[in-house]
């Protein structure tokens, strides 16, 4: 894990340097609430939460298709109509994010890990890509940020 968190705050850095508009860039990664240990769902919650009311996109790091926290964040973030962008900052369409949580499942399932969350979060994907689809949302309907 204090793995991930260093990469984690090295990405945020590489992305901070990246703007030159003064946005501010937040790291997932150091988050640690006390009182919320062994209670996943009170983090999804504050996520979506900040996602929804205070970001305007969210940049996914590299092998992010692996993180149960990242594959929630992706469905929050295209529900809310946010830019979703790859690490290299490029857009992520949530066709292409939803093929690659596939993939990471199938793989993670092949060598015996547990994805019972990623794959739950792929269904949210899912579900949220094909309620846009039923109101007549494509990609090029949601708001240029």
């Amino acid at each position: 894990m204090a793995s991930n968190k260093g990469w984690s705050a090295r990405f945020a850095t590489i992305v901070r340097h990246g703007q030159d508009d003064g946005t501010d860039v937040i790291d997932p990664g150091p988050l640690d609430v006390p009182d919320w240990k062994g209670d996943q769902k009170l983090y999804y919650a504050f996520w979506e939460t900040l996602i929804r009311n205070h970001v305007r996109e969210v940049r996914f790091n590299q092998d992010w298709q692996f993180s149960s926290g990242c594959t929630y964040e992706f469905a929050v973030a295209f529900d809310a109509h946010l830019s979703t962008l790859d690490s290299e900052g490029t857009e992520l369409s949530p066709y292409a994010a939803i093929e690659m949580v596939q993939k990471a499942v199938a793989g993670l399932m092949e060598d015996g890990f547990d994805t019972t969350k990623i794959q739950s979060h792929l269904q949210l994907m899912q579900s949220v890509v094909s309620i846009g689809l039923e109101q007549g949302n494509s990609d090029q309907d949601r708001p240029s940020v």
